[in-house]
């Protein structure tokens, strides 16, 4: 995943904590984890967006590798129908 660019106003996080009563060691330790948390787990438009380009390329080689393998087997078996065919005239009509 991409790193996620957020302005996280920690010291506003904090105060908020403080004024609630929370002391200041807890209340920085708790938003300390909980910027870690939010910066490590956000999944970002542009994290989406590089997935999705990652999955439509694999996807578009399957289909091309498909593709070939179809053309492969079709071409085979025409030349083993033509080959049976040819067979069969010479054994038993001529």
């Amino acid at each position: 995943m991409v790193s996620v660019t957020m302005k996280l106003d920690t010291l506003a996080w904090v105060k908020k904590l403080e004024q609630a009563g929370i002391p200041a060691q807890h209340a920085e330790a708790q938003v300390e984890l909980l910027a870690n948390v939010i910066e490590n787990t956000i999944c970002t438009k542009k994290d989406l967006d590089v997935k999705l380009n990652v999955l439509e390329l694999n996807l578009k080689s399957k289909l091309v590798e498909s593709k070939h393998e179809l053309i492969k087997w079709f071409v085979g078996t025409f030349i083993l129908a033509i080959g049976v065919s040819a067979t069969f005239i010479k054994l038993f009509l001529l």
